[in-house]
C-alpha cells in the first residue's frame, strides 16, 4: 500500500487565529472525510499551538508547529487511529516511524503559498528535512 503525502496542517502563527479550514484544499480534504476525530486533534493542536504562540517566541511556535503536524499527520494518515485511544505500543511505533519517515514525507521547507483566493500547498513541503554538510547527510527531525 502506497504511503499517504503529507500536508502542512497549520499556517505561521500571526494566520493561525483566523486559519479556515476551507481555504486550503488538501487540509479540508485531510479532516473532512467521515473520521470526526482528526478534526478534533486538529483543534486541539491548533489550540495547543495558539497558546505556544502566545507565551513562547516565533522560533519555538516553529517548532512546536513542526512537531505537531509530524504526530498529527502519522495519526491521520499512517495510524488511522484517534490519539485517546492510544497506549505506549502506538506512540514507540511512532517513534520509529520518525526515526525512519518514509522517502516521500522527506525534504522541503515552505508550508502554504497564496495563489489568488485560495491558498493551495507548495508541492515541495514534507514533514522531515535532510540537512546535507558535505559529505555527511542526516534527518532533520
Amino acid at each position: 500500500m502506497a504511503i499517504p503525502r503529507p500536508v502542512p496542517l497549520y499556517p505561521i502563527y500571526k494566520d493561525l487565529k483566523a486559519v479556515r479550514i476551507d481555504e486550503f484544499p488538501d487540509l479540508a480534504a485531510l479532516l473532512t472525510d467521515t473520521n470526526q476525530w482528526k478534526f478534533k486533534a486538529w483543534r486541539w493542536g491548533q489550540e495547543f499551538l495558539s497558546y505556544i504562540g502566545r507565551n513562547k517566541s516565533e522560533h519555538t511556535y516553529t517548532r512546536f508547529r513542526s512537531e505537531t503536524e509530524k504526530f498529527l499527520l502519522w495519526a491521520f494518515l499512517i495510524k488511522d487511529k484517534p490519539i485517546d485511544e492510544y497506549r505506549k505500543t502506538d506512540i514507540l511505533e511512532y517513534a520509529d516511524f520518525c526515526w525512519q519517515p518514509p522517502l516521500s514525507w522527506i525534504w522541503g521547507a515552505s508550508h502554504f503559498l497564496p495563489h489568488y483566493s485560495v491558498k493551495h500547498i507548495r508541492g515541495t513541503w514534507s514533514c522531515f528535512r535532510i540537512i546535507c554538510l558535505d559529505t555527511l547527510c542526516y534527518t532533520r527531525y
